[in-house]
């Protein structure tokens, strides 16, 4: 663990610089036991990609709102707000608008995961522990965006935390801080100083 200042690129931040706005997002990811469901995107940005289910926020719609929206456009599940366990937050600079991502699982839901216009579900295993507890990943990181590698599993797991992404043609770098709060959607929270600095090559893995 290398110590850092914490990571401070929050909306609020970035929408202090004149004529700057933020897209907002939400991903989400059902989980049962060791498996979470992901989904093959099958058309526009990031096809071919694995990624969890979620989408935009539309005007005036709140972060779990759009939540439980896009899970249902996008593998056919219905979720009680209640069931939707925030998880982080992803903010990512340097590839076009900056865009704050808010990240999340789903514990619970009604319906079996079907196939829609956009997506193609399956359930994949997580990993396993070894006997000193150290998990050993077994989801396919080489299908999805290479920069999941750095967050995916943390997110997966439910370990809390915001994140600051910034992409270049060439490199993605990461970096992580714990929030103070359970809820780490809370605005205006303060973060721990502590952090950790990733860095990566942007080359899809074959």
């Amino acid at each position: 663990m290398v110590e850092l200042t914490p990571p401070t690129i929050t909306k609020l931040a970035i929408e202090a610089s004149p004529g700057t706005r933020c897209q907002e997002a939400t991903i989400t990811f059902p989980v049962r036991d060791n498996e979470v469901l992901l989904g093959m995107k099958k058309r526009g940005h990031g096809v071919n990609y694995l990624n969890g289910f979620g989408g935009k926020l539309q005007p005036r719609e709140t972060p779990l709102d759009a939540t439980v929206r896009e899970l249902k456009e996008e593998s056919g599940l219905e979720a009680d707000p209640s069931a939707i366990e925030p998880t982080g937050i992803l903010t990512v600079m340097g590839s076009g608008k900056p865009m704050v991502i808010y990240l999340s699982r789903c514990l619970s839901w009604q319906g079996t995961p079907e196939e829609t216009e956009e997506m193609r579900p399956a359930w994949f295993t997580v990993g396993h522990k070894l006997a000193n507890g150290t998990l050993v990943n077994h989801l396919p990181l080489e299908t999805m965006w290479p920069n999941d590698r750095l967050w995916i599993i943390a997110a997966i797991l439910g370990r809390k935390a915001c994140y600051d992404l910034t992409i270049t043609d060439s490199l993605a770098t990461l970096q992580t801080a714990r929030p103070h709060a359970d809820d780490p959607w809370q605005p205006h929270q303060p973060r721990l100083p502590e952090s950790i600095h990733q860095t990566l090559s942007m080359q899809r893995a074959s």
